[in-house]
């Protein structure tokens, strides 16, 4: 099965996202108690972007690359 490329970049991204995202609003919680919103997005973000860039989708797109066999 192929994918178009920016169906696989949509996939290996929000497969990332969503569960790193999740991760960091629960860890952070207790400590951003105080925060208005938006400095909680602000935080978050400072810490999600480089995970993401860096180690998160270069994983997800070899998975889903091993998943869907492309040749």
């Amino acid at each position: 099965m192929k994918l178009a490329p920016r169906l696989k970049a949509s996939l290996c991204i929000w497969l990332g996202l969503f569960p790193l995202s999740v991760i960091i609003n629960f860890l952070l919680k207790d400590l951003m108690v105080d925060f208005h919103p938006i400095g909680k997005i602000f935080v978050s973000s400072i810490i999600i972007f480089p995970l993401m860039v860096y180690y998160v989708i270069p994983w997800t797109t070899k998975q889903v690359s091993r998943l869907i066999r492309e040749k």
